[in-house]
């Protein structure tokens, strides 16, 4: 049987991932800084694709580590916050559409939410935690409901995460030689650092109050 995530575990775990994202961040900047002619566009290019990876990688690392510590505290449905049986419904329901008999799995999982007192059985994390293609705003924003994380703090970054990060990275990914402008590739790097830190106090928030409990 896999070990039960503590408190405790959930933060170093966090703490472990988010350690090695701010040295590469740290390093590309360094490099970026460094480098001169023509070396200098291809760092910027670097530099922004490695701020959104690590962007996309941390919400979503964290996001699951979060389900999976919630998942080990093996509550009863009536426990559990609506964001969670939520995820715990859509799971089963997932499962139920591949069956033969559907409709039958389906009023499985009726009968066992009528029945307050069940564990709840939760899905994989990587199943009900994913960027689905691009982490835009409005699938962070998803995220962080399914979490129960308020992502207010994060609002105001939306325009640019949409407008900014995300494009300049599409076009990198999809070939183009458009040049990358230096001052934006440091502020990305800059930008996405604070954006991890911030994610990363709301997951360790959400634990402390029992953000998962009803």
């Amino acid at each position: 049987m896999a070990k039960r995530l503590t408190a405790e575990g959930f933060v170093d775990a966090l703490d472990a991932d988010i350690g090695w994202r701010r040295v590469e961040l740290a390093a590309v900047r360094t490099a970026l800084n460094r480098a001169t002619g023509p070396a200098t566009y291809t760092a910027a290019r670097a530099a922004v694709a490695l701020a959104y990876a690590h962007w996309e990688g941390y919400v979503l690392g964290a996001g699951r580590l979060l389900v999976k510590y919630v998942a080990d505290r093996r509550l009863k449905y009536a426990e559990l916050a609506d964001p969670y049986v939520a995820l715990c419904v859509a799971g089963r329901l997932q499962s139920a559409e591949s069956s033969a008999r559907r409709i039958e799995r389906h009023i499985d999982v009726v009968l066992t939410l009528r029945r307050a007192d069940s564990q709840a059985a939760f899905p994989a994390p990587e199943r009900v935690i994913q960027a689905e293609g691009n982490l835009k705003s409005d699938k962070f924003a998803d995220i962080a409901r399914r979490l129960g994380i308020d992502a207010a703090t994060f609002e105001l970054q939306y325009k640019w995460i949409d407008g900014e990060l995300l494009r300049q990275r599409n076009d990198i990914a999809h070939g183009s030689s458009s040049l990358t402008d230096i001052e934006f590739a440091d502020e990305a790097v800059e930008r996405v650092g604070r954006l991890i830190d911030d994610f990363r106090t709301a997951a360790q928030n959400a634990v402390v109050a029992e953000a998962y409990r009803r």
